[in-house]
């Protein structure tokens, strides 16, 4: 498998596994923010941009995708 195939194969997974943390901790809440259970709802939203914004970085990293500023060639 090549190196960047297996970066991007690591950050969906990576994306996929915060995504579903901070769903089941957001659910197991009752998506109560603002109750006992406050802080763990608000784990829960932490996981879920970390997802957003670490898969995504993970992705451009492993060159396998070019950004908006990475040359074509």
């Amino acid at each position: 498998m090549p190196r960047t195939t297996f970066a991007v194969t690591a950050a969906v997974v990576a994306f996929a596994f915060c995504l579903a943390g901070g769903l089941v901790l957001l659910a197991n809440t009752g998506f109560k923010l603002f109750d006992d259970d406050g802080p763990w709802g608000a784990i829960g939203l932490y996981f879920i941009g970390k997802a957003v914004f670490v898969g995504a970085m993970l992705v451009l990293n492993s060159g396998g995708t070019k950004g908006p500023n990475q040359p074509t060639a």
